[in-house]
């Protein structure tokens, strides 16, 4: 499914990210720990905000509050639908905590404090989570 930005729709985005680093006293910034980059924490905020807002408008779109039917993958290409089951394939065959973390994290743009609080786990224990997550889904998809 294709999807035409234009300059709208990223001073909307850059308006969200600006909101999310003022919120609750930069509470954002001061959760920063230093364990990467500050333009890669950041750019992990910008693409999550993306996330939401590109989820959101599909949502509306599809009238189906977020939930995907079959018919909504046909107007993609074959290879999009192949690659599509592929992915959703091995995210399936993942161990049910890294499941649950993986779709919240990309499908639904949550950051890791809503990850860790649905999930009953601590904090500091879904960025290491996240990464073997990715490895065996790499692994799963070689």
């Amino acid at each position: 499914m294709g999807c035409q930005v234009t300059s709208e729709d990223v001073e909307d985005i850059t308006s969200e990210v600006f909101v999310e680093i003022l919120k609750d006293d930069f509470a954002f910034l001061r959760g920063y720990r230093g364990e990467s980059k500050l333009s890669t924490y950041l750019c992990t905020l910008v693409h999550r905000k993306a996330v939401q807002e590109f989820n959101k408008r599909v949502r509306y779109l599809n009238g189906n509050n977020g939930i995907v039917d079959s018919d909504s993958y046909s107007q993609g290409s074959t290879s999009d639908v192949v690659e599509n089951n592929i992915l959703r394939e091995a995210i399936s065959r993942l161990a049910m905590p890294e499941r649950a973390m993986i779709g919240m994290f990309y499908f639904e743009g949550r950051s890791y404090k809503e990850i860790s609080e649905s999930l009953g786990l601590a904090i500091n224990s879904i960025g290491p989570m996240m990464g073997r997550a990715r490895l065996r889904l790499k692994g799963l998809l070689a």
